[in-house]
């Protein structure tokens, strides 16, 4: 069940990706726009619903190789999130999008993707 839900993560990938890319050009407009940006948590967008609900809790279940990327991803997901919570768009001084964060996040899904694909 678990390789399942890994699975069908990794075959929204593109999709699950261009919606961080599509957040961080949101909170772009609103900080040029120096209008309120509805942050959300890493368990509330598309992908952390769907990591955190089908793929998180089966950790256990996954090769090693598998399971240190998914941590990876994890931990990026989550520093995502939270360094785009750190930016208050109404303050032009603190108006900042890193994108070095979501290209770190990226890449390690694609990583995943490469794994998934050879142990399958």
């Amino acid at each position: 069940m678990s390789t399942d839900h890994l699975a069908h993560l990794v075959s929204q990938l593109d999709f699950l990706i261009l919606q961080h890319v599509n957040y961080l050009n949101k909170l772009d407009d609103c900080i040029k726009q120096k209008a309120q940006f509805d942050h959300k948590k890493a368990s509330e967008c598309n992908f952390g619903k769907l990591f955190y609900s089908e793929v998180w809790p089966s950790l256990d279940a996954f090769p090693e190789e598998i399971k240190l990327v998914i941590k990876d991803i994890e931990a990026e997901h989550q520093l995502f999130h939270s360094t785009a919570r750190e930016v208050n768009t109404l303050d032009p001084e603190q108006g900042k999008v890193d994108a070095t964060t979501a290209c770190k996040l990226i890449l390690k899904l694609y990583h995943l993707d490469e794994l998934v694909k050879k142990h399958a």
